[in-house]
């Protein structure tokens, strides 16, 4: 199996706050999120996410992890799957970020899907994702 790479853009069409009032108080106010995200590029469809985290006050500084379940095509390979990603906000500035293609989540013709990938958000709001994948031959 070679090792491909596709990337996207992506748009957030819903976005739904959860409650969640945790009995042990931090700096940091957490949060439960659903989302829709729509994709266009080599990753073409949409997802479903949850999300749960956290933000200081004036936003420079939290983390969160998500459960994204994906479906759609890769690079014209329809099927779907899942990952997760976290992501870790200190100062402003991403301090770590990791993103995996759950195993044997992949349907279709994205059965046996393996690999990783990353989040970015563009000055300018574009929200990019990517994945270094590879599929069964």
């Amino acid at each position: 199996m070679s090792t491909r790479h596709a990337a996207s853009t992506f748009d957030v069409s819903d976005f739904s706050p959860r409650d969640w009032s945790p009995s042990v108080a931090t700096g940091v106010t957490p949060g439960d999120i659903d989302m829709v995200k729509n994709f266009s590029g080599d990753i073409e469809g949409r997802s479903v996410t949850r999300f749960v985290g956290g933000l200081t006050e004036d936003q420079s500084a939290g983390a969160y992890a998500a459960w994204e379940s994906f479906e759609g095509s890769i690079d014209g390979v329809a099927g779907s799957f899942a990952f997760v990603h976290t992501q870790v906000l200190s100062d402003s500035t991403v301090e770590a970020m990791a993103l995996h293609i759950v195993p044997s989540s992949g349907t279709g013709g994205l059965a046996g899907l393996a690999g990783a990938g990353g989040i970015r958000v563009d000055e300018d709001g574009t929200h990019r994702l990517w994945l270094d994948y590879s599929l069964p031959d």
